[in-house]
């Protein structure tokens, strides 16, 4: 039952995105010019997701200040919080790349087990103390996402006591990093949206310039390798293990929760609709992408097998290729640095 409904979930998103986003597109006119690719891609894909994140985000601190009695309240809140976050990380371009509000949002991975270290910090004060915002937004940032609020609700080991409730101080913390949260995705979209400073004014404003236009459509593209490399590199090899990598679980993001392959799911979902954003473009190269994320999310989707790991990998691996070996040239753009590189 749970692999069906599983496969249901992933083929839905992927059904959405074909029937949604590319009826839009396609009737667009001028369609191939590739300096129309960065406004039609901040409308239909980097927009709409860090609105979503916001509405996540401000719902989620709403539920900690009504207080920490119900922890199933909370942990619903953070699955929504985690969707919408999973499904705009894959855009790193933008808002979320200053202030170092990526990190903040989540912070992975964590080798030295800052995370732990900084919590246990956090929850050794006593009332309010060091929960001020600005000491929030000051810290660490591997103490003001997501991962703390992981390891709240669903502790070190990721058990979960259903009769369990926090302590006053992990309330008091939790609600802190839940507000850091709501505040950097307010800021984030408010950047984007600002009249005549915002990301997405400048966009359009590009779109007339052509070099400038290009410049836009190749971040972009950077965004959407950048996605996959973090997809295939980090997030897979845990799990799935690979090439001289055995599995090791509890290295994977979002372990505790249980999220770990949903995460990846939705990052799959959100590439494919920045490529069907990117096909009337590039038809061939971002189609056959697209093809390859389709049977990586259908595998994941599956029953457990032998195979299952080798196709996951096998199939993002494939679709990378598309994306940094053929698409630039289909698109007459060079693919450049990426916030991957160097790592």
């Amino acid at each position: 039952m749970k692999q069906a409904v599983r496969a249901a979930f992933v083929f839905g998103l992927f059904a959405v995105i074909a029937l949604g986003v590319t009826a839009e597109i396609c009737a667009a006119d001028d369609a191939h010019d590739v300096t129309k690719l960065p406004t039609v891609f901040a409308e239909k894909v980097t927009g709409p997701r860090l609105s979503g994140l916001k509405a996540a985000f401000v719902k989620q601190a709403e539920v900690w200040e009504e207080g920490c009695q119900s922890q199933r309240k909370l942990r619903e809140a953070f699955d929504v919080a985690s969707d919408a976050w999973a499904q705009m990380e894959m855009f790193r371009s933008g808002p979320l790349s200053r202030q170092s509000r990526q990190e903040r949002i989540f912070y992975w991975p964590d080798p030295r087990n800052a995370i732990s270290r900084g919590l246990n910090a956090l929850l050794s004060g006593s009332g309010e103390e060091g929960l001020k915002p600005e000491e929030i937004a000051g810290a660490s940032v591997a103490v003001q996402g997501l991962p703390v609020l992981e390891r709240l609700l669903y502790g070190g080991r990721g058990s979960v006591d259903e009769k369990a409730t926090l302590t006053a101080r992990q309330c008091a913390v939790g609600t802190s990093i839940a507000r850091n949260l709501r505040t950097i995705a307010t800021n984030a979209l408010a950047e984007w949206t600002a009249p005549e400073t915002g990301d997405l004014e400048k966009i359009k404003s590009a779109s007339a310039k052509p070099d400038e236009a290009k410049e836009a459509a190749a971040a972009v593209l950077g965004d959407i390798a950048t996605g996959i490399r973090l997809v295939e590199d980090r997030k897979m090899p845990p799990i799935y293990g690979g090439k001289g990598v055995v599995p090791n679980p509890k290295s994977a993001e979002s372990w505790r929760s249980k999220r770990s392959e949903r995460d990846i799911a939705l990052n799959l979902e959100a590439l494919a609709a920045a490529l069907k954003v990117v096909e009337p473009f590039a038809p061939e190269a971002a189609a056959a992408a697209n093809e390859k994320l389709a049977d990586a999310a259908a595998a994941l989707a599956g029953p457990p097998d032998p195979n299952r790991a080798v196709t996951i990998i096998a199939a993002i691996n494939n679709a990378k290729y598309y994306v940094i070996d053929v698409l630039p040239g289909e698109l007459g753009l060079t693919l450049g640095f990426n916030s991957m590189d160097g790592d």
